[in-house]
């Protein structure tokens, strides 16, 4: 049997586009400002390492798209918390709103980052420019880039698959060369070779499990539909994730973590505190317990809050209402959100301790024994991006969905 004509082709044309959408991206990263030069950094340890190689910004470089994706992915998250915590009932904000809101304070973010980044590149004598219109002239391009990087992203998110994922997949897939490379010198360098091995492969497997485990699991509550079969309404239900945030908490965290940090920077490089500086910067790149005990307590509370941004059970409730469907047993009305809301915060409440135990216990076994290897962040790296590649395979099944049953729409 051959296949039907035209089958699949909206899924092949997105990733066509994503694809296309990827490599302008990375060939933009290596367009240098031009009278900046590159500086070869190491790889450095704690949270600030780890986001650089998420977002793709590149300490040391001089590319134009040096701030990669961290004025937008901060952008959308104080956006995101704002429209959930002050929208009204009767008015929901329209989506040209939040776009041009994420634009605005993605600005506000990106211009500091940029000014702390010029700051501290490294300049080339060919260019006689004097230190004020250096400095200006390089916040300017490095602000212009990370609006480039959100043209890439609302372009794939309109035309492609995964949105903003993909730039972040793409990059942790990118700096994961770099880690692979450090991780197979560390094992051949050491004395238990064998043993070293075994726990990284027991890792890499055990985590991605887990993490496709939590994306896919999920907690359902049995609806009856007022213009179905009365004999079929067991099979359609309101399912509610065992992460209902899915790996978003991880990675905004880590990103909001991160502007202490840089704040801190900025602050020391124009009135130098001395040793309050250096210890708060060592609690926001999470190389303290002090700093393991913000982050954890942080992530609780934002994968609670975007819980209920991705599953609100006040919506879920007013839809099934208006439509004259109800969850079997349970009342319309505040009894139905009621339900839902026990199903969020149970789902919640059981993801944030995975990720807490999983993420939290390799970084604090690294603080202890003060170590640099990138072994301990690679239960996050496994389950940021087995939550990526799920997400996109989703939006895939859906699309070859739409194709068949295209002809009968």
């Amino acid at each position: 049997m051959t296949d039907r004509p035209g089958k699949g082709s909206l899924a092949a044309a997105k990733l066509r586009t994503t694809a296309i959408i990827v490599l302008l991206y990375f060939a933009c990263k290596q367009i240098p400002i031009p009278w900046a030069q590159r500086v070869q950094l190491g790889s450095g340890a704690g949270l600030l390492a780890f986001v650089s190689g998420m977002l793709g910004t590149q300490n040391g470089s001089n590319s134009i798209l040096s701030l990669g994706l961290q004025p937008l992915i901060t952008a959308s998250i104080f956006v995101q918390l704002f429209v959930t915590m002050f929208k009204k009932e009767d008015k929901d904000y329209s989506q040209s709103q939040v776009s041009l809101a994420t634009r605005i304070a993605a600005l506000v973010v990106a211009v500091p980052l940029a000014v702390y980044r010029a700051l501290g590149m490294q300049y080339s004598g060919a260019f006689p420019l004097p230190f004020p219109a250096r400095i200006v002239l390089t916040s300017v391009i490095l602000a212009a880039g990370s609006f480039a990087v959100i043209w890439f992203s609302d372009r794939n998110t309109a035309r492609g698959i995964g949105g903003q994922s993909a730039l972040i997949l793409v990059n942790m897939l990118d700096s994961s060369r770099v880690t692979a490379a450090q991780l197979i010198g560390e094992i051949a360098g050491s004395d238990d070779v064998l043993k070293r091995i075994f726990i990284l492969t027991a890792v890499v497997i055990g985590m991605t499990f887990l993490s496709l485990l939590f994306e896919s699991a999920e907690v359902r509550e049995p609806v009856h539909r007022s213009i179905m079969n009365s004999s079929r309404e067991d099979i359609d239900y309101i399912a509610v994730k065992c992460n209902p945030a899915g790996s978003m908490p991880v990675m905004y965290v880590m990103t909001v973590f991160s502007i202490p940090y840089y704040i801190l920077m900025l602050i020391n490089l124009f009135v130098p505190v001395g040793g309050a500086i250096a210890f708060w910067q060592q609690a926001m790149n999470m190389q303290t317990y002090l700093g393991l005990f913000l982050f954890i307590t942080l992530l609780w509370l934002l994968t609670f809050a975007m819980a209920f941004i991705m599953v609100s059970p006040a919506d879920i409730s007013k839809t099934l209402r208006k439509a004259g469907d109800y969850i079997i047993g349970v009342p319309a009305g505040r009894a139905t959100r009621q339900v839902l809301r026990r199903d969020v915060i149970v789902t919640s409440v059981l993801s944030s301790a995975v990720i807490t135990l999983t993420i939290g216990i390799p970084i604090a076994i690294r603080i202890s024994n003060h170590g640099t290897s990138p072994i301990y962040m690679l239960p996050t790296t496994i389950f940021i991006i087995s939550g990526i590649f799920l997400q996109i395979y989703d939006e895939l099944h859906v699309l070859r969905l739409m194709e068949d049953y295209k002809p009968f729409l």
